[in-house]
């Protein structure tokens, strides 16, 4: 049993080791609650939503190719993923919507 779960344990790590990146133009948010405020204001195209969670810095909307990230939990009925994004030395858990994800 115990080698069952250790070999478990080494396959989940060896598929989250290598970070992939973000889709360009997703929000990516502080929290979980930010990222739903962000995409519906994205859905209803409400500018002055959109403006209010980027410049308190809630959300960030994604550029191709330059935000690695690792995902920690995915919440499938709600559509949004917690993950972990690295860059410049540092590290920060994020929340996006699914479709910003590259798997």
């Amino acid at each position: 049993m115990n080698k069952l779960l250790t070999a478990a344990i080494l396959t989940m790590m060896a598929t989250t080791a290598t970070a992939a990146t973000l889709k360009k133009d997703y929000p990516l948010c502080a929290t979980e609650d930010a990222v739903v405020e962000m995409v519906n204001a994205l859905r209803k195209h409400d500018i002055d939503q959109f403006k209010a969670l980027v410049l308190n810095g809630s959300c960030v909307l994604t550029k191709e190719g330059a935000m690695k990230y690792t995902t920690i939990e995915q919440y499938g009925f709600k559509g949004i993923t917690k993950v972990r994004i690295y860059g410049n030395g540092t590290n920060a858990i994020a929340y996006t919507n699914n479709e910003a994800l590259n798997d």
